[in-house]
């Protein structure tokens, strides 16, 4: 296995099986050293904030920088895969800042793997989507997310999470569209 590789077996094994996508059209895609550096960070700093109780603070959270072309989906989507599986993750949020990188990302996530992102179009649907167990990944727009928004948004999510914790169920409300 050398022969092919210039790394351990281990690592190897590792690109190939959480590193890499297999395409709708059956294209293997192995992601870029940065971009699996990118994931790496990102599912550590999940892991942080979920084990010290920082998730919604700014220790919890963080950027990642990628220059055109350079595979953000790629990582956004295995960042996300990978993400739903971890323990405390309900949901994962991509939020886009144009319609033009929705419509993309969307049509993007469908390649990489059928119905593996939910989409929307108002903050109702977007409501109904965090409401629904089955949707792992939510692809939304900033603007879905305005200042005057997201107060509801955030709001009607934290009662969802504190809700489920405790066991009750929680009715879906009317949200601006």
């Amino acid at each position: 296995m050398r022969s092919f590789a210039p790394m351990g077996r281990h690592t190897f094994l590792s690109v190939l099986t959480r590193y890499s996508v297999f395409t709708s059209e059956n294209l293997l895609l192995v992601m870029r050293p940065y971009q699996i550096s990118a994931t790496e960070r990102i599912l550590g700093r999940i892991g942080v904030a979920t084990n010290y109780k920082r998730y919604g603070t700014v220790d919890g959270g963080g950027f990642i920088w990628h220059t055109t072309g350079s595979g953000k989906t790629l990582t956004s989507f295995k960042t996300a895969q990978l993400a739903s599986e971890m323990a405390g993750v309900e949901k994962v949020l991509f939020v886009v800042d144009r319609k033009d990188l929705d419509y993309q990302t969307m049509k993007e996530y469908d390649r990489f793997e059928k119905g593996a992102a939910n989409g929307n179009k108002s903050t109702k649907i977007l409501a109904r989507q965090l409401e629904d167990k089955d949707a792992k990944a939510i692809n939304t727009e900033s603007a879905l997310l305005a200042p005057e928004r997201v107060a509801n948004i955030v709001s009607y999510t934290l009662n969802i999470f504190r809700r489920r914790r405790s066991g009750t169920r929680v009715p879906i409300r009317s949200a601006a569209s």
